[in-house]
């Protein structure tokens, strides 16, 4: 060794002896300092509280598994397109997130899986909840687990546990109240803060019998039970009510809370025909805004958002589900998206085409594309839509199956009414309207058409029969000269009637039949004509046969209750003001209701006075009527389709007579039964009265013993003398005056 590197190892050992004498002295003036401070530190007031604590949790880190498998090459691109895609949307502004990819340092790729660290556990919870099962590409599919659910892997041990039985539990009957053994429908009121269940006890001159008017606890404590709007599922399974918080849907005899769902300022709600999925809007028309979400009724799960444009998507509400709700749909500019579930994704990754599409609207029921025809217990959905006339093309109807997206008819339409927007150029005043009878198997498109001169307009009727097997969809014509104001089909029937006539007050009715394919009748013919109604609106029965010709607006409620097989008019009745109509899901009540605008609107002054509903049996007599201020919804609770056959509900309504004793013998009893609830609830109220007066006796006597024993007397003395007197009356003179 040379001398130069000896006396520099011997300058460096002598360096670090002097450190290590240095770091000795203040190690021992720290432990002086600190027996200085504890001597006036009294340790038994020292709580684990006050120590600082470690975060010994990663509740902010998820891994990613799944991921492709790159080089070093691609780590940044596939870095780069992870926080594009996923990431960077579940962060807020100003925080990188930390994302870690392992390396095989064999291989010199990826290993499959990545750490991402956000900046709470909420945001990382949120980010697991909609990304897990991501699709990244065709062949990976992200699992997304928590990074503390590791350890419950990790800690599983290798011997199989024989897993314990779990107890049974016994869940609510949704389906209670069709149970009820009379046969009885619900309906829900809301009226200021009151929300409010009832009973209809038939065609009976009785009062709703109350079901249900919210939690008792809750009203105790001067909650309400629903804030904003009541509206039921489409088959009546579930009650839903809008809050600020979120909705709540409610169900069972006891009316629990079924299933809760957190969308704040909740604004409306459209559920599935199938009662599977719904979809909430917050009321934001914002596109950078996702404001309508889609949920599992069941689960509880959100599974997709989406952004609300009123000029590209329409009015609300924009989405329609086909009527197995197996799909739902929207339009866009020159398209129509349809979406599956429940994976809520384009439907074969691309949009139908629809030039100028201005609305599109679903079938009831499915079409079978072997047989043709509609069905009603299976087919295929048929989605449909018109346009208006554009550069000198002609407005277009289309019926299209999907999904495989064959078009099963089209019909060009001329001299369509429509008004276009000068600035955005969209169509405000549509020319079209589309009616489909309940069971699909008839499709009524209302065109309203000018004359060449465009002064004047009338109405034609295109008619779609969608039930005739192993044809094509035939397409029947029919006209009209006046202003057509309501069209309606029968439910459950080949006839359809409207409203038409050049006064506002006053209308005419015509009657048409497309045929009932009896002895190959399947010709449109008219049927018959009331003339000069007060009618500008028509409300067939459920069960059809009957109907009610109302006036509605400016005819101040006009009603007129009419039995089409018989064509005669079974009563006419009147309530001011009436702005609802409707049946009950049975066909045997009517309610007439005068409601006020919820949230405001052009009407709410006019509907703010005679607010209320009145109640009629299906021939017209009235049976409840009560006045409701500030009343704004009455909505009766659907009922699911019935389980009989067409041929088995034709021979009940065949042999109805055979069942009137029946009915007779029940609604004997049912009278009954209300007689003597009415007895009861009579005794009970004298039976108090009674007691009432025992106790004011014993009180009585009680006072006048008392006073007595005190020695005081009281005198009621009289200011006043009765008088005798007798007035005579000359009969005869009286009858000769009048004489």
């Amino acid at each position: 060794m040379s001398s130069k590197k000896k006396e520099h190892a011997t300058l460096t050992m002598e360096q670090i002896a002097v450190e290590i004498a240095a770091a000795d002295a203040e190690l021992e003036a720290l432990a002086q300092l600190e027996d200085d401070v504890l001597d006036d530190v009294n340790c038994d007031e020292i709580h684990d509280e006050d120590l600082p604590q470690l975060d010994k949790t990663m509740a902010n880190v998820v891994v990613i598994d799944n991921l492709p498998k790159v080089g070093a090459e691609k780590l940044k691109k596939l870095t780069s397109v992870l926080h594009k895609k996923c990431i960077t949307s579940f962060s807020s502004s100003g925080f990188e997130n930390k994302l870690t990819m392992p390396m095989n340092k064999a291989t010199g790729k990826t290993l499959g899986f990545c750490f991402v660290e956000f900046e709470s556990a909420q945001r990382a919870r949120k980010f697991k909840a909609n990304i897990n099962g991501f699709q990244f590409d065709k062949k990976h599919n992200f699992r997304v687990n928590m990074y503390d659910e590791l350890q419950t892997f990790l800690d599983t041990s290798g011997d199989y546990v024989a897993p314990e039985n779990p107890t049974f539990d016994r869940r609510d009957d949704l389906y209670w109240w069709l149970k009820d053994g009379d046969s009885r429908d619900q309906f829900v009121i809301r009226q200021a803060k009151n929300t409010e269940v009832s009973w209809i006890e038939g065609p009976q001159i009785t009062p709703p019998d109350l079901c249900y008017d919210g939690p008792p606890t809750e009203k105790a404590q001067g909650k309400t039970w629903c804030e904003m709007e009541v509206q039921w599922s489409p088959e009546g399974l579930y009650l839903a009510t809008l809050h600020p918080q979120g909705l709540i849907l409610w169900g069972g005899p006891d009316w629990r809370k079924v299933q809760r769902f957190a969308c704040p300022r909740v604004w409306r709600c459209q559920f599935s025909p199938d009662e599977s999925y719904m979809i909430t809007w917050d009321g934001i028309e914002d596109p950078r805004s996702k404001s309508m979400i889609v949920w599992d009724i069941k689960s509880g799960r959100k599974l997709r958002d989406f952004a609300y444009q009123p000029k590209e998507h329409g009015a609300w509400p924009c989405f329609q589900w086909s009527h197995d709700g197996t799909m739902f749909a929207r339009k866009g500019p020159g398209v129509i998206t349809v979406y599956s579930t429940p994976e809520c994704k384009i439907l074969n990754k691309k949009s139908l085409r629809a030039p100028g599409v201005q609305d599109f609207f679903w079938s009831p029921c499915g079409y079978d594309m072997k047989v043709g025809g509609c069905s009603k217990t299976g087919g295929t959905p048929v989605i449909g839509y018109w346009s208006p006339e554009i550069d000198n093309k002609p407005a277009v109807v289309r019926l299209i199956c999907m999904p495989n997206r064959k078009e099963l008819v089209s019909k060009n339409m001329y001299e369509v009414k429509h008004e276009v927007d000068a600035i955005t150029g969209a169509v405000t005043s549509a020319g079209m309207k589309i009616f489909w009878q309940n069971a699909g198997e008839y499709l009524c498109v209302q065109v309203t058409r000018h004359s060449k001169t465009k002064k004047t307009h009338y109405t034609n009727f295109e008619i779609f029969r969608m039930k005739e097997a192993h044809q094509s969809v035939a397409v029947e014509h029919l006209e009209q000269k006046q202003q057509v104001s309501a069209f309606t089909f029968e439910p459950n029937s080949y006839r359809f009637a409207y409203v038409y006539g050049d006064s506002a007050a006053r209308g005419n009715v015509d009657f048409y039949t497309m045929g009932s394919g009896r002895n190959g009748d399947k010709k449109m013919q008219k049927l018959y004509t009331l003339e000069n109604k007060q009618c500008n609106s028509l409300y067939f029965s459920p069960m059809g046969n009957y109907l009610v010709l109302a006036g509605t607006g400016n005819i101040n409620g006009q009603l007129e209750f009419w039995d089409t097989d018989s064509q005669m008019s079974m009563m006419t009745q009147e309530h001011f003001m009436c702005n609802q109509i409707s049946w009950d899901p049975s066909g045997r009540v009517v309610c007439t209701a005068v409601t006020r605008p919820m949230y405001g609107g052009g009407e709410s002054l006019r509907y703010q006075l005679e607010n209320g509903y009145k109640l009629w049996t299906f021939q017209g007599a009235p049976m409840y009527e009560i006045q409701k201020p500030e009343f704004y919804q009455f909505v009766w609770r659907p009922r699911p389709a019935l389980l009989l056959s067409p041929e088995k509900q034709e021979y009940i309504k065949r042999n109805l007579k055979q069942y009137a004793s029946k009915f007779d013998a029940r609604e004997k009893q049912i009278k009954l039964k209300r007689k003597r609830k009415q007895y009861n609830e009579m005794m009970a109220k004298y039976i108090a009265w009674m007691k009432a007066s025992e106790i004011r006796d014993k009180s009585g006597k009680m006072f006048t013993n008392k006073r007595s024993q005190m020695g005081i007397v009281l005198e009621i003395a009289s200011d006043y003398e009765m008088i005798e007197e007798t007035i005579e009356i000359d009969l005869d003179a009286k009858e000769e005056k009048l004489a």
